[in-house]
């Protein structure tokens, strides 16, 4: 391998995850070869990495990586997609759980990976990097692996409470360039790639699709937030209003989009604009709107 080029690697994982049926039996092979062991011990540690039983009945990380992976292709078979989308999906899923090798603990009794998700950034740049990836494809790999548990984590807090609008709006930006459609791929595959249950010839007990993640589309919809959403307050907005070009331009745009994620509607911040002033006075009213939010 360290006598390939960076571009001929890049081809050869691009032909496992996208042409195999199952990319699975190719990470297989690689792992029992000793690749990822040389390579990437980082990942080659997923194969002694445990789960709770309860919700990963299959067995170990590695075990669940490669269920995810097959599933990811099952996942994008219900819908369309481009070539390059489904890299991005497999490669996010293939890297979803790399944090758990590091932060697999038990805590009162039960095996927990808390902030795996964080955790699995760096070993997933580690292994695009390795792959000969481009910076353009970890720019949308790394927000989706980070932001892989969001889904649950919201649907979850929707039976407690209400998720603001504020909230998938932060989403949409944290994932751009990826995308809600792209999180949702990811978070289905990973939800699908759990089972079967060892001795009792049952393979799943829940639902085949993942609840938190059709609540997800639906709000997303909603809010027209299926792509990175749109400014609310545009440098013409700023114009108009008599501003010279300047740093403050940055400075107003950036409280706007804090109050923008926080709720605010496009209409608010202009009332809160209404009157005439100064571009000092302008911005002064944005970013002590802003920093009075609720953290």
């Amino acid at each position: 391998l360290s006598e390939l080029s960076l571009e001929r690697t890049r081809e050869e994982w691009s032909k496992l995850f996208l042409r195999a049926h199952r990319p699975s039996l190719g990470l297989q092979a690689a792992f029992d070869t000793g690749f990822f062991h040389y390579y990437l011990p980082a990942i080659a540690a997923l194969a002694k990495t445990p789960q709770d039983p309860e919700h990963h009945p299959e067995g170990n990380c590695w075990v669940h990586t490669l269920l995810s992976v097959d599933q990811a292709k099952d996942v994008m078979a219900e819908g369309s997609w481009t070539t390059s989308e489904q890299l991005i999906i497999l490669l996010a899923v293939w890297a979803h759980d790399f944090g758990k090798a590091t932060t697999t603990q038990m805590v009162e009794g039960r095996v927990r990976a808390l902030g795996h998700d964080r955790a699995g950034v760096v070993i997933a740049n580690d292994f695009l990097r390795c792959a000969g990836f481009p910076s353009k494809v970890g720019d949308q790999v790394i927000p989706l692996v980070r932001e892989h548990m969001t889904p649950a984590q919201l649907f979850a807090h929707s039976h407690r409470g209400v998720v603001t609008d504020g909230a998938m709006r932060r989403l949409a930006q944290r994932l751009h360039p990826a995308n809600i459609r792209l999180l949702a791929a990811v978070t289905e595959a990973d939800y699908r790639g759990r089972g079967p249950f060892p001795g009792t010839g049952i393979r799943v007990v829940w639902p085949r699709d993942n609840p938190a993640v059709s609540w997800l589309l639906e709000r997303m919809a909603e809010l027209q937030l299926q792509q990175r959403p749109a400014p609310v307050l545009w440098g013409r907005d700023l114009v108009s209003r008599g501003w010279p070009p300047g740093p403050m331009f940055g400075q107003a745009l950036d409280a706007a989009e804090r109050l923008a994620q926080s709720g605010w509607s496009r209409e608010q911040i202009i009332a809160l604009l209404a009157e005439p002033r100064s571009p000092a006075e302008d911005l002064q009213k944005l970013q002590r709107a802003a920093s009075e939010l609720k953290p």
